[in-house]
């Protein structure tokens, strides 16, 4: 299951935000992958393009994987970090 791990190890990922420094838990910089399964179906696509050869790994593998392997996590804004106020013209 190699090809899981190169395909996770693929995605870019930023470290936790300041309010959480203690935490060794990363998140996935991709907002828009929110789940093991949507990595999985972009996994398939990967995998047609980089290692056609290679039987790729069930949805089950790569969640195994996933979360055992690698603490990481899907990014979820947690608040509106910047609020925009009209602004009053003179």
């Amino acid at each position: 299951m190699e090809s899981v791990r190169q395909h996770i190890r693929s995605f870019a990922i930023r470290p936790p935000h300041y309010s959480r420094k203690g935490s060794n838990k990363s998140f996935l910089e991709d907002d828009h992958i929110q789940s093991v399964a949507e990595m999985y179906a972009l996994n398939e696509e990967w995998m047609q393009l980089n290692l056609a050869d290679t039987k790729p790994a069930s949805l089950r593998q790569c969640r195994n994987i996933f979360n055992t392997e690698y603490n990481i996590s899907f990014y979820v804004p947690k608040k509106i970090s910047v609020m925009c106020a009209p602004q009053i013209l003179i």
